[in-house]
């Protein structure tokens, strides 16, 4: 008996395998699109409020946002430190078509808990919900406005412990690093712009960004043959020895080897070094490696485009 009853269990769960095999993927709505406005690597700063959860303080973080299950969902990872110490988070967001708001779950390292929807009104978007922390539970709503250019949102979050009288409990500031595109782009699209997002960090002396995108085994040979990593290279942009005022990006072509790419192209740069005048224009090579969700470049190397024969 038991055998006939792993057979049958067994026949069961090969036809659900087929039949959701023969489900197709339905393509991505609108509401789905809505949710790439989250993708990318951001920045914040966050002021709590005296409030049920404890003191007043304030805390800076970090987090990604990636596409995941074909676009259907984005996934959050972020870390952050203040006043009561550190913290780790996860969330997924998805769009519910059945009641028509979207839905975030967060887990944190403290063991709370977020379970919320919102909807989007143009850029801001309006979310409540509940938030368990310990063996309470407590309701929360809020604003998230996005920027003219969805680079930056402010969130006004308020907290009740009984879901009428309502308090203050934080304040959050967020910047947008490095823009991740869409699932539907293509691999060599996204490194053609992740190209450009380097180049534009030099320019504003955004070592964030530097940080995010350099591996931490970055290398880079320069035309004189000068080798420099990662750390040195943070170093002297953060400290000024190394100023751009121009980089541009042309002429770029990736090549792709599983999760490794090469990138190729002409580097157009107006730049000082400790001073001295080092504009140039370079043939570049990158060497990037997709890992952990995100590509990195590993290491870079620089030729002196020849100068153009004058014409006679």
């Amino acid at each position: 008996m038991k055998t006939a009853i792993s057979l049958i269990l067994a026949a069961t769960l090969t036809a659900l395998g087929l039949a959701q095999t023969a489900i197709p993927a339905l393509p991505l709505s609108t509401e789905h699109k809505k949710l790439e406005i989250w993708l990318g690597d951001w920045s914040y700063e966050s002021t709590l409020h005296e409030s049920p959860l404890g003191a007043a303080g304030t805390y800076n973080g970090n987090y990604t946002v990636l596409p995941i299950l074909g676009g259907k969902c984005v996934e959050f990872r972020g870390e952050e430190t203040g006043t009561a110490g550190s913290l780790h988070w996860v969330e997924t967001d998805s769009y519910d078509p059945v009641n028509q708001r979207y839905r975030w779950n967060g887990f944190a390292s403290d063991g709370s808990i977020n379970d919320v929807t919102y909807t989007f009104d143009g850029p801001v978007a309006a979310y409540s919900g509940t938030m368990t922390t310990g063996d309470k539970r407590y309701h929360i709503r809020g604003y998230i406005t996005f920027a003219d250019d969805a680079q930056s949102y402010s969130d006004k979050r308020e907290i009740s412990a009984d879901g009428t009288a309502w308090s203050p409990l934080s304040e959050v500031r967020a910047t947008k690093l490095t823009r991740v595109l869409a699932a539907a782009v293509s691999p060599e699209e996204e490194l053609i712009e992740l190209e450009k997002t380097w180049a534009a960090a030099y320019v504003a002396a955004d070592v964030k960004v530097l940080e995010r995108l350099e591996a931490d085994e970055w290398i880079c040979t320069t035309a004189k043959g000068e080798v420099f990593g990662k750390a040195d290279d943070i170093r002297e942009v953060a400290d000024g020895s190394f100023k751009a005022t121009a980089f541009e990006m042309s002429d770029l072509k990736v090549q792709l080897h599983g999760d490794t790419a090469i990138v190729t192209g002409r580097q157009t740069e107006k730049a000082t070094y400790k001073g001295e005048d080092v504009s140039a224009v370079h043939r570049i090579t990158d060497v990037w490696r997709f890992r952990d969700g995100r590509w990195q470049a590993i290491a870079s190397h620089l030729s002196r485009e020849a100068a153009t024969p004058a014409a006679p």
